[in-house]
């Protein structure tokens, strides 16, 4: 997509009356730090393309935890159950006051289910959990 060839830029912008072997080593050595910098950027592009299609969904991060993480079992992420709503009230009032949403519930939104032979990995699964679920969202990672 970025195909960028320097050799053939400098031929064809180097006037033939001074294309000569000194001037295009010289103008090839001018060059070198634009092809080395453009280098790590088709490296950054194809690495940041591939990160891309990575979300915080559920199946999404489930499929790419097996992807890179091969292993004898699979890897799974499944949503906890959601505990009832919290109400606060005195029997005075008899008027239910409901906790929010994030105040309620169980104390993690997802767990993160892995076999055994990956416990030496967790650091970077973790981190690799944590840089595509969403801000808000906890998890638990347990060992079968």
């Amino acid at each position: 997509m970025y195909a960028l060839d320097l050799n053939i830029l400098i031929n064809w912008l180097l006037p033939s009356s001074i294309r000569k072997g000194r001037m295009l080593a010289w103008l090839n050595a001018l060059v070198a730090p634009v092809k080395m910098l453009h280098g790590k950027f088709l490296i950054f592009s194809n690495t940041t393309r591939s990160g891309i299609y990575i979300t915080g969904q559920k199946r999404v991060l489930e499929y790419y935890l097996n992807r890179f993480w091969l292993g004898s079992a699979p890897i799974e992420v499944y949503d906890t159950d959601q505990a009832e709503p919290v109400y606060i009230f005195t029997e005075n009032e008899n008027q239910p006051v409901y906790l929010p949403v994030f105040i309620t519930g169980s104390a993690v939104d997802f767990i993160v289910q892995l076999p055994l032979d990956l416990q030496p990995y967790e650091s970077a699964i973790r981190a690799f959990v944590n840089k595509y679920k969403l801000p808000t969202k906890r998890y638990e990672i347990i060992y079968l």
